[in-house]
């Protein structure tokens, strides 16, 4: 199976950092007491983390030459309490933190939650779920692992690198500017390899998306690729996308090694080059012992801080890939939103039409100019081949999307114009896949009328012929259904799909090929329940079984997007046209019983 994939653009294949930055401060904004606090608790801790190598050149020169032990005592002391504060800013830092982050990870997560729910129901035909399940799982975790890493690994070694190297020009700015050289080559030198390495930090999340869609259609198509021995197939398809995936994970690794290697080489340069120097001036006697021990253990600590800073950001680039991801998925086109003065649907009470009705997708006409007319209480069956439009007249009745041209008009009122949620408040639905949800079949009924009493429920399941069969599971209506409500047969769980639609108590009840997976007894007593149905509210019942609607009150015949017939069940089959040619191949698919005597087919 192939889908759409979306191209990229390979110029922007990943967040900037700084806008990165700015994204995640955004979402801080909400939260400006808690991010000041710790931003105030991270200078502190620079700022007593710098104490001990600083105290370092006063008990050289002003300690141990001497030997004062009263000095040595109190700068131990001072020393003592700094650590001690720094320890419970840093714990209080770290729980406040904590909280911060798992709360940005959680707002983005419920964006794409939020998102997908807003989503029109077209754009899955055309993108896999695993390609939402990897930006909300793969791109969000390692979105998480910046933000986890963030304070420790990130912003605390910058601090440390910039306080320390204002304290090494105030002990001798000489060595200073050459211990300075290291800033430009580890901003210079990862910067060169930065943009390929975003790039392919993006395509190896691309790629993750795509290894996963196999994995997830494996699962989903477990029993085809068992019965058709499909195995060596899958495991081919499978291996392809993920040895795609291996080469691109060798390939960010190595640059993301490259980085910090090239950091470390700058580094060692540029510390070999300060020892040198500083042994020649204290040698000279232009500076002391104690000024050079410190400053090299300064200098070792802003090296040290700058390659944790620098590993960061090296780090973050699968964050900002991730990120450009989900970017790109929250930017995707909503589904149809409410008109501004859209106003509430009043109950439909005289006729719902079609007038006019086109609509065109992707420069193909599915729905071609429709004119129907359904009246209140009317039972109206909707028949024709695969690819007639009958299914799309539902998308368009339940406004998943709007006709290109001509109007759906309710008691005269352009459906555009009213609120979706009141409106589909009056529809109940059965689709020809149902999903069910992992909850228990009352529950999964009860989802069609949020405040149903158990007698609701049970009456709409009696109504839908699945009660007998419910009761007799070992914990009844409190049975779990399992994922997609695999636990029950597909016959079973269209008649539970039916009864949550009938529990809704809807003026309109719409089935779409909703006895696609129902025996004949049982598809027959359905009808006969929406027969009994059809003087409270309207069905309007789209299928290829005929004998499913030989009793509705207007059935219409489509063809290539238009209504081709209409009529009554006699008038269609007395009009020997598409329809009467329809019932007569079913008829003469349908098996004949065969005489046990004999072994012939009966007539």
């Amino acid at each position: 199976m192939t889908r759409r994939t979306r191209k990229r653009d390979p110029d922007r294949t990943a967040v900037p950092l700084w806008a990165f930055l700015v994204r995640i401060w955004a979402h801080c904004q909400s939260r400006k007491a808690a991010a000041g606090v710790i931003l105030a608790a991270c200078f502190l801790e620079t700022a007593l983390f710098w104490v001990v190598p600083v105290s370092f050149r006063s008990l050289v020169d002003n300690v141990l030459g001497p030997r004062d032990r009263q000095r040595l005592a109190f700068v131990l002391a001072a020393l003592s309490v700094a650590v001690v504060v720094a320890a419970l800013v840093s714990i209080q830092r770290g729980r406040l933190y904590a909280h911060l982050q798992s709360q940005i990870v959680s707002d983005i997560r419920f964006l794409i939650f939020h998102k997908v729910q807003r989503l029109p129901v077209s754009y899955f035909n055309t993108v896999p779920a695993a390609d939402v399940l990897a930006r909300a799982s793969g791109d969000l975790a390692a979105l998480e692992a910046a933000l986890v890493m963030s304070v420790t690994w990130g912003l605390m070694p910058a601090l440390d690198a910039v306080t320390g190297t204002a304290v090494l020009f105030a002990l001798d700015w000489r060595l200073a500017l050459i211990a300075f050289l290291v800033w430009p080559w580890c901003a210079l030198v990862p910067a060169r390899l930065a943009p390929t390495t975003t790039t392919e930090s993006y395509e190896r999340r691309r790629r993750e998306a795509v290894t996963l869609d196999a994995l997830n259609q494996a699962i989903s198509g477990h029993g085809v690729v068992r019965a058709y021995n499909l195995e060596e197939h899958t495991a081919r398809g499978f291996l392809m996308s993920d040895g795609d995936l291996f080469a691109s994970g060798v390939r960010v690794n190595f640059l993301l090694a490259l980085m910090d290697q090239s950091a470390m080489i700058g580094m060692l340069l540029v510390q070999v080059l300060v020892i040198g120097i500083g042994i020649l001036r204290a040698f000279n006697g232009t500076i002391s012992i104690g000024t050079l021990a410190a400053f090299q253990a300064l200098c070792l600590s802003v090296n040290t801080s700058l390659l944790y800073a620098s590993q960061y950001s090296r780090d973050v680039l699968p964050a900002r890939a991730g990120l450009r991801r989900i970017d790109e998925f929250l930017a995707e086109p909503d589904g149809l939103a409410d008109l501004p003065l859209a106003r509430p649907a009043r109950p439909l009470g005289d006729v719902l039409e079609f007038s006019g009705v086109t609509l065109t997708r992707d420069g193909r006409t599915v729905i071609d100019c429709v004119d129907l007319r359904i009246r209140r209480g009317a039972f109206i069956g909707v028949v024709g081949s695969s690819g007639a439009g009958k299914s799309t007249l539902v998308s368009l009745l339940l406004r998943f999307e709007d006709p290109t041209e001509g109007a759906i008009l309710v008691d005269g009122t352009d459906l555009r114009s009213l609120q979706q949620r009141s409106w589909r408040d009056q529809l109940g639905v059965v689709f020809q896949e149902n999903f069910l949800f992992d909850t228990s079949v009352r529950e999964n009924i009860r989802l069609g009328r949020s405040g149903a009493t158990d007698a609701m429920v049970e009456d709409a399941a009696k109504a839908a012929e699945i009660h007998d069969a419910i009761v007799r599971l070992p914990r009844q209506y409190d049975s779990p259904m399992g994922d997609r409500g695999r636990l029950f047969s597909g016959g079973e769980r269209q008649r539970i799909a039916l009864a949550r639609a009938l529990v809704r108590d809807p003026a309109i009840l719409i089935l779409d090929e909703a006895g696609s997976a129902l025996d004949p007894d049982t598809e027959a007593a359905i009808a006969q329940t929406l027969r009994r149905l059809a003087g409270h509210r309207t069905i309007i019942a789209v299928t290829h079984r005929l004998d499913s609607i030989a009793h509705a009150d207007l059935i219409v015949v489509m063809r290539r997007g238009r209504i081709v017939e209409s009529g009554t069940h006699e008038e269609l089959v007395c009009a020997s046209g598409v329809y009467a040619r329809m019932r007569e191949r079913q008829q003469s698919a349908r098996p004949h019983p065969v005489d046990l005597a004999s072994g012939a087919p009966t007539v």
